[in-house]
């Protein structure tokens, strides 16, 4: 029997760590993958910085700059997989992470996506910590950890769709510009069993330009967080005392983002 394909969904603008997540791609042991590379107008454009695959040919789409989610939009919509894995153009995958992945989802057909650890490494590809996140039985509580603790329990970059579930709940929305990944988690968690992968399947990588980790883009997430509670929340976390907590602790994270790009281990502890 044929394995299902996989499309590796990466987006990129101006990537400094570039050659390495491809090669990572290229080194997995699953033979039916592809690389979708969306290129969010890079100059130069990457067409000519891809790394040569020896395994993979590379899929490379060039796009005027959006900034995200409008990359990941055209991303999912081209993606020819069965599965898509998200892989950030800074990070790394780890040696099994697409098998073990697709054997998750093909062993669970109802589930909407999989997503495992991660290994923390720093800008010159160190490891400097590890997260091991919490396995949920209960999606209601997985969703309300994503939006009430100030760390959440999963990241984007682990995660792996089943693509017709992606398509069903309608895939990332475009005008949400700060809290799109997690609003499409949290879509599919609200509607389709999940599962967690007691395995680290990608390198994730902290340097001064994450996007994810700047102070204005963590401020600008605040309201999409607080609609997201009003809608999955029952009405006893929708009041303002909860509110409140959630902007304090946004705010604290954003000042932090300020004078560090790395996690030391007292807050990867408070990760888990």
């Amino acid at each position: 029997m044929e394995k299902p394909l996989v499309s590796v969904l990466t987006t990129a603008y101006n990537p400094r760590y570039f050659a390495e997540t491809v090669q990572s791609v290229d080194a997995q042991d699953y033979s039916r993958l592809e690389l979708l590379v969306v290129d969010d107008g890079s100059s130069p454009p990457l067409i000519d910085k891809i790394p040569k695959m020896i395994n993979h040919q590379p899929r490379y789409i060039f796009m005027e700059h959006k900034g995200l989610p409008h990359g990941l939009v055209r991303g999912m919509n081209e993606a020819k997989g069965k599965y898509v894995a998200i892989l950030d153009h800074d990070d790394v995958l780890t040696p099994y992470s697409i098998s073990k992945r697709v054997e998750a989802l093909e062993s669970n057909p109802d589930a909407a996506f999989v997503y495992g650890d991660v290994i923390y490494i720093n800008s010159n590809g160190k490891e400097y910590g590890r997260n091991s996140y919490k396995q949920y039985d209960d999606n209601k509580i997985f969703i309300k950890d994503i939006l009430l603790k100030p760390f959440g329990p999963i990241t984007h970059t682990t995660v792996m769709f089943r693509k017709e579930c992606v398509d069903v709940v309608g895939g990332y929305d475009e005008k949400n510009k700060c809290f799109f990944d997690t609003d499409l988690i949290l879509k599919l968690a609200d509607r389709y069993p999940m599962i967690k992968l007691n395995q680290e399947v990608v390198k994730y990588r902290t340097h001064g330009f994450n996007t994810s980790k700047s102070f204005k883009h963590k401020i600008k997430t605040i309201p999409y967080k607080l609609d997201a509670i009003d809608k999955y929340l029952e009405s006893d976390f929708n009041n303002l005392d909860y509110k409140a907590k959630i902007v304090f602790w946004q705010a604290l994270k954003s000042v932090y983002s300020l004078f560090s790009f790395t996690r030391p281990k007292t807050l990867i502890t408070l990760l888990k």
